[in-house]
């Protein structure tokens, strides 16, 4: 399956994820079908180990492939399920087709397995090519935390004086004037006058 993933990588660029998770949904359904029929094993090595492969290939490709444009802040995260999704769900169906081999024979079980597999179709459906979520390159998200300091406030008052210092987004200086970028300008407000400090 992850020999052709650089293929599936190029159809999803030219088609798009939603065409690609389609077709291999149903060339993996194509495959179970074709595969609970046939009668040689060299025939299954093909109807079910190569065909079944390149459809499971396309859909996992395409699916990785598509989650980025859905996630900002947690797209690591997201990208690791559903790349921990494959282990999972071998780990949860393989005692369930246990199960349907042992009541319905391998044919039946294979038969039985179209349906939840031909429900990738209706997922794909719902992949949206043009959602893209906004946001600065990876160098700009950088520099321009580089550039600014987080606001922070402290009130209190004392005697009837409200004091209030205030840290201020500070531009990100030349090389020249590197160590001015640390300095933070302190706002003292004292009986309503404004004091301003760098």
């Amino acid at each position: 399956m992850t020999s052709i993933g650089f293929v599936s990588a190029l159809l999803c660029d030219r088609f798009g994820c939603r065409c690609v998770t389609i077709t291999g949904s149903l060339i993996c359904v194509i495959s179970l079908v074709t595969s609970s029929f046939v009668n040689n094993l060299i025939v299954l090595y093909f109807t079910f180990g190569i065909l079944f492969g390149i459809g499971n290939s396309f859909v996992f490709t395409s699916g990785l492939l598509i989650t980025p444009q859905y996630f900002t802040k947690w797209r690591s995260l997201a990208i690791s399920i559903v790349s921990g999704g494959m282990g999972a769900g071998i780990l949860a169906v393989g005692p369930a087709l246990q199960e349907l081999v042992d009541s319905l024979g391998w044919r039946g079980a294979l038969r039985v397995m179209t349906a939840p597999t031909g429900l990738v179709v209706v997922l794909g459906l719902v992949f949206d090519e043009n959602n893209t979520v906004s946001e600065s390159p990876p160098d700009e998200q950088h520099s321009s935390a580089r550039e600014t300091r987080e606001i922070s406030q402290r009130k209190w008052t004392k005697n009837g004086t409200s004091v209030e210092f205030q840290r201020f987004p500070i531009p990100n200086q030349t090389d020249e004037g590197a160590e001015e970028q640390n300095k933070s300008k302190v706002q003292l407000k004292n009986n309503g006058v404004y004091l301003l400090f760098s």
